[in-house]
C-alpha cells in the first residue's frame, strides 16, 4: 500500500513542477496512438487506415490483423469466432489487445482477448506495433501490441451492407454517423450465423456499437457503448480428447473519454468498464455432465497528461485497474493494479528521434514490476531510417492458468510472473515508388508460462517453462498497390516436460504477398500466404476480394464477391482443429 501512496505522490508532484516550466508549442500529441513511433522512423508499426478497411474488403476486425508479417492469428473458427493472436512468436497471453489506447485484455483467459463488440464499421483505423511494449502499456505486452481506433462520425451517412454464402453464411450489417453542432454520434449493429463446415462448428453473432460525442461540452466527451453475443460450436477448440464442445459468450463494453487542452498541455482521462460472460460445455450430448460458467469484469481509468519541453514531449501518468472472476470452475477472485509510467520523446541535435519509457506497475497479488524501454531512430536522409529498441517486458498470469481444473486443463496457483527483454534493430527507406526495410531482433524469455504434460494421455498443466530464446528476422518491400513480406523465427526453449503446448506452436516462415489492381472501378484485392511452424507441414493460402462501386452524388453502391482459401488447401492453425475449405461469398452495401 505504502508503494501504490508513493506512486500517486511522485505523479502529482510531477505535474506541478512541469507546469512551471513549458513553453507554449502549440496543439500537443500524447503516446496513445502508435503513428507518433511510425512518424520518427521505426519499421515495426503497422498502420492499416479507413482506405484500407474498405478497399479489402474486411468482414470482421481480427481478418485485418491477420494480414500482417509477424502477426500470427490462430484461428479454431473463421469469421471472428474465436482467434488467438500470436505476436514473433508469443502467445496469446503475451500480447496487448487495445480499444482505444486502453488495454482490454481478458483476465480469465487470452483466447478472448478479440472478444470485442466491434465490427470493421465501426473502425477508423487500426494499429499493430510489433514488439515489446511494457514500458508503455504494462502486462502482456510481450510479443506486441494491437490497437482499435473507434470511428467518429465526419459526415451525415447511412449504410446497409448485406451477404450471403457458402454453408449459409449470412451476415447484415446497418450503421449510421450524424454530425450536429450539441452531439455527433455513430452507432452499428451487426449480425451474422453459419451453418457447420465441420461437425459442431455452426455459429451465430450479434452486436452493438455507439459512439456519443458531445462537441459544446468541455472536455469533448465520447461515451462508448456496445456489446456482442456469440453462440458456437468449439468442436476440438480447447482438447481434441472431446470433440463435442459448445461455447456461449456475452461482452460489454463501456468507455468515457475526455480531451482538455491547454495551449501546450493536454490532459485525457479515460474510464472503461469491460464484462465478459462465458458458458462452456464439454460435450454437446452431456451438457450438465461438465458445464462452466464464468463472469469477470475489467474496470479503472487512465490518466494521461502530456506537455512539450523545448523540442521534446513529456507525457506521464497513472492507471488504475481492478480484474475479478466469479466462476463455477476457478471459484471468486480479485486482483487490482496501480501504475505509474512516463515517456520522453523527440528529436536530438540533427539526425536523432528518441523515444525513452519507464513503468512501475504494482499488482495486489504480485510484486512491483518495473519495465524501461528505448526506442532510438537516426535519419540518414529525409526518408531514411535506422532504428533500434530495448525492452524489458512482463506478465501477470491469468486467472485460468492460475486456477482453471478439468480432464484436460489443470491451472497452476503457484506461478510465477513471466519475464522477457526484447531487442531490434532495422532500417527503413521510402521514396516515390516504393519503401522497403528489415528488421532483425531478439527475445529472452525467463519463466514463460506454457501448458505442459509428460504423457499423451495425461492432462495439461500450467507450468513456468524455464527459459527461451527467439530469433527473428522480417523484411518487406511495399509499393502503389502490392506488398510483400517475409517474417522467419528460431525459437528454442529448455521445459524439463515431454509435450509443450504453446510454446512450440508459432511460424517460424511466414510470406504475405498483397496486391489491389483496379480495372475501371473495378477493383480486384488478392492476398496470399504461406506460413511452416516447426514439426508441422506449411500451408499456402489465398483470398480474392472483387467490388464494383457505383456513385452517384451522396448515393454510392458496391457489389463484392469474396472467396476466402481460394485453393481448397488443408489448414489448421491448431493441432486437431481442422480450419474451413473454399467459402464463397457475394453482397452489396449501399451508402446515402
Amino acid at each position: 500500500m505504502k508503494i501504490r501512496i508513493i506512486l500517486f505522490l511522485i505523479l502529482l508532484s510531477a505535474q506541478v513542477s512541469i507546469a512551471e516550466e513549458v513553453v507554449d508549442l502549440g496543439e500537443i500529441r500524447l503516446n496513445e496512438s502508435f503513428e507518433y513511433l511510425e512518424g520518427m522512423g521505426f519499421g515495426n508499426i503497422e498502420v492499416i487506415d479507413k482506405n484500407d478497411l474498405d478497399a479489402k474488403g474486411f468482414l470482421f476486425p481480427t481478418e485485418i490483423i491477420g494480414e500482417v508479417a509477424g502477426v500470427d492469428l490462430k484461428m479454431r473458427g473463421r469469421f471472428g469466432i474465436q482467434q488467438d493472436l500470436h505476436i514473433r512468436g508469443m502467445g496469446f497471453e503475451q500480447n496487448v489487445v487495445m480499444v482505444d489506447g486502453v488495454s482490454l485484455n481478458d483476465p480469465q483467459a487470452g483466447h478472448f482477448n478479440l472478444d470485442l463488440p466491434l465490427a470493421v464499421s465501426d473502425l477508423d483505423k487500426v494499429e499493430i506495433m510489433r514488439g515489446g511494449s511494457s514500458s508503455l502499456y504494462g502486462s502482456n505486452a510481450m510479443g506486441g501490441t494491437v490497437n482499435f481506433i473507434t470511428a467518429s462520425p465526419v459526415k451525415d451517412v447511412f449504410k446497409f451492407k448485406t451477404l450471403y454464402g457458402q454453408k449459409q453464411l449470412h451476415l447484415i450489417n446497418l450503421s449510421m454517423d450524424k454530425i450536429n453542432d450539441l452531439l455527433s454520434f455513430h452507432v452499428g449493429f451487426e449480425k451474422s450465423s453459419a451453418s457447420s463446415y465441420r461437425p459442431e462448428t455452426d455459429f451465430k453473432t450479434k452486436s452493438f456499437f455507439s459512439k456519443w460525442i458531445f462537441n459544446e461540452l468541455h472536455g469533448f466527451p465520447e461515451i462508448m457503448i456496445a456489446q456482442n453475443k456469440k453462440d458456437f460450436g468449439a468442436s476440438s477448440f480447447y482438447s481434441s480428447n472431446y470433440s463435442r464442445q459448445e461455447e456461449h459468450t456475452k461482452t460489454r463494453l463501456y468507455m468515457l473519454n475526455f480531451e482538455f487542452q491547454d495551449g501546450n498541455r493536454s490532459f485525457s482521462p479515460k474510464f472503461y468498464y469491460r464484462r465478459h460472460w462465458d458458458k462452456f460445455i464439454l460435450d454437446r450430448a452431456r451438457p450438465d455432465w461438465f458445464k462452466n460458467i464464468h463472469i469477470n469484469h475489467l474496470m479503472g481509468f487512465k490518466l494521461p497528461f502530456g506537455v512539450n519541453i523545448g523540442r521534446a514531449r513529456l507525457n506521464l501518468g497513472a492507471e488504475y485497474s481492478y480484474q475479478d472472476i466469479k466462476s463455477t470452475n476457478l471459484g471468486n477472485h480479485s486482483r487490482d493494479n496501480i501504475a505509474l509510467f512516463c515517456s520522453l520523446a523527440g528529436p536530438y541535435l540533427e539526425r536523432f528521434n528518441y523515444d525513452l519509457s519507464l513503468r512501475v506497475d504494482d499488482y495486489s497479488d504480485y510484486n512491483p514490476e518495473i519495465s524501461p524501454g528505448l526506442f532510438l531512430g537516426y535519419s540518414i536522409s529525409n526518408k531514411e531510417n535506422i532504428f533500434l529498441s530495448v525492452q524489458r517486458n512482463y506478465r501477470v498470469p491469468s486467472f485460468t492458468e492460475l486456477y482453471y481444473l478439468s480432464p484436460a486443463n489443470v491451472g497452476n496457483s503457484d506461478l510465477m510472473t513471466e519475464e522477457c527483454l526484447n531487442f531490434e534493430v532495422g532500417y527503413k527507406k521510402e521514396n516515390k515508388v516504393c519503401s522497403y526495410g528489415v528488421s532483425v531482433f531478439k527475445m529472452f524469455g525467463y519463466d514463460l508460462i506454457d501448458w505442459v504434460k509428460d504423457s499423451v494421455p495425461d492432462a495439461w498443466n500450467a507450468n513456468n517453462v524455464s527459459y527461451s530464446k527467439t530469433d527473428g528476422l522480417e523484411v518487406w518491400f511495399e509499393w502503389k498497390g502490392g506488398k510483400l513480406t517475409y517474417g522467419y523465427l528460431d525459437k528454442n526453449y529448455k521445459s524439463n516436460a515431454e509435450f509443450s503446448k504453446y510454446i512450440a506452436n508459432y511460424q517460424e516462415h511466414e510470406f504475405v504477398f498483397s496486391r489491389s489492381i483496379d480495372f475501371k472501378k473495378v477493383m480486384l484485392n488478392f492476398n496470399a500466404s504461406y506460413q511452416e511452424s516447426p514439426k508441422r507441414s506449411g500451408f499456402f493460402n489465398i483470398d480474392l476480394y472483387l467490388e464494383k462501386n457505383w456513385s452517384i452524388k451522396d448515393y454510392s453502391m458496391d457489389l463484392f464477391l469474396g472467396v476466402s482459401n481460394l485453393t481448397n488447401s488443408n489448414q489448421a492453425d491448431i493441432e486437431g482443429v481442422k480450419l474451413p475449405g473454399r467459402w464463397i461469398y457475394s453482397g452489396i452495401e449501399v451508402a446515402f
